[in-house]
């Protein structure tokens, strides 16, 4: 029997575009969560999890209200991490973002990837 695995992003959140890490949807972040759950409305699913930030949670909670059979539940391994360190030779687009990661935080965010796959 398959299985799929459907990936969603939350919405767009009020304040991003002032560096704010997490928060309430925008009015567009509504639409975004409402046309997903549209799209997604006929399928059977038989789990459904998201982050507890803000963010997820509020676009779970419009997805619930065009989808009503589906249980959402938060989850803490769908946390923001970073589930590897720098290669030894990343792509140039790559090295700003890994500079500032720590041996530490790619150590939590590969522990917290292997929990999840579990």
């Amino acid at each position: 029997m398959p299985h799929f695995l459907y990936l969603v992003r939350h919405g767009e959140h009020r304040d991003a575009e002032h560096g704010v890490d997490d928060g309430p949807l925008s009015e567009r972040g509504v639409r975004q969560a409402e046309a997903i759950g549209e799209r997604l409305r006929g399928v059977q699913f038989s789990n459904a999890f998201h982050s507890p930030l803000e963010r997820a949670s509020e676009t779970a909670r419009v997805m619930g209200g065009v989808m009503p059979d589906v249980a959402f539940e938060p989850h803490s391994l769908l946390m923001d991490c970073i589930p590897t360190g720098p290669e030894s030779d990343p792509p140039a687009a790559y090295k700003s973002f890994f500079s500032g990661v720590t041996d530490a935080e790619a150590e939590a965010g590969r522990a917290q990837m292997a929990d999840a796959v579990n």
